[in-house]
Order: C-alpha cells, then structure tokens, then sequence
C-alpha cells in the first residue's frame, strides 16, 4: 500500500532552468514477504510530456515499511501531478496519484515537502476536523452568562 511521496529539491542545473529533484514514496507490505518490488515514479506535465524513473526495492517482508529513492532532472517552471506504480514480478499491485498539482518553483532548495497519494481508483478523503466548533462555542457563552451572572450578583 502506498503512503506517501517526499520531493526535495536538490540541485540547480542548466542555470536554474531545471532542477535534480529526489522523489521518495513510501510503501507500507500489509500482507506476508513480497516477491521483489519495482517501484516506478512518473511525472506527468500534460498526456503527452511525462518523465519517469524506477528504483528497485527488492523483497519487502511483511508488515514493514521502506522508501523508494528516484533522481529525476525536470523544468523548475512547470506543474506536475505524479504518479506512483510498485510492480511485483512484472505485474502492477499498487498505483497511487498526487491529489494536487506540485510546482517545483515553490519548493524551497534542500526542504523535503511530503504530498499525499491517493490509489488510483479511490477517490480522495476529505479531511474533517472533529466537530469541537460548537462545544468551544457554548462553553464560551456559558463562561460569559456565567461572569455577568456573578457580577450582578454582588451588586
């Protein structure tokens, strides 16, 4: 199961028109020890400009955790969404996207910025906080009912 990605951007190249960035998803084995992993990371301009690198994982035994690590040279001024594919013996197991589009211009030199992915198929969890607005808010009117409550009693 995928996780996570961390982009860092760590080097300028011709000029500073492209960029060395180090792209590092992460996966999660929920099952027994895995067959050799493949782990192939796509960045995706538009449908027809994409960049792709690979990072072999090697077996992964169950219930671990491990980080793929890819090098990729892209424009610095561009929008990218990424996806994520883990191969086992050749067969794809897990594909994951980026929810957003990452601008590799706004990620600061050598500052990790982690980005979630989403598998390809489920669509995205919205984020709620938990419903503590209108206890805070009853509490406060309360503390405020309270405090006029005793000063008008000690008048």
């Amino acid at each position: 199961m995928l996780t996570d990605m961390t982009i860092t951007v760590k080097q300028f190249v011709d000029g500073v028109t492209k960029v060395a960035v180090d792209v590092s998803p992460g996966i999660v084995n929920q099952g027994g020890d895995s067959e050799p992993l493949t782990m192939t990371v796509i960045a995706n301009v538009d449908p027809h400009t994409r960049y792709t690198e690979s990072d072999e994982l090697g077996i992964v035994e169950g219930s671990n955790r491990v980080r793929g690590n890819v090098r990729m040279i892209l424009p610095k001024n561009t929008e990218y969404t990424f996806t994520v594919k883990v191969a086992e013996n050749g067969r794809t197991v897990f594909t994951g996207n980026t929810v957003e589009k990452i601008k590799l211009n706004e990620i600061r030199f050598n500052t990790p910025v982690t980005y979630e992915l989403v598998e390809e198929g489920i669509p995205p969890v919205a984020t709620k906080s938990p419903g503590f607005h209108g206890l805070i808010a009853i509490s406060g009117i309360l503390l405020v009912y309270g405090i006029i409550s005793r000063t008008k009693n000690r008048r």
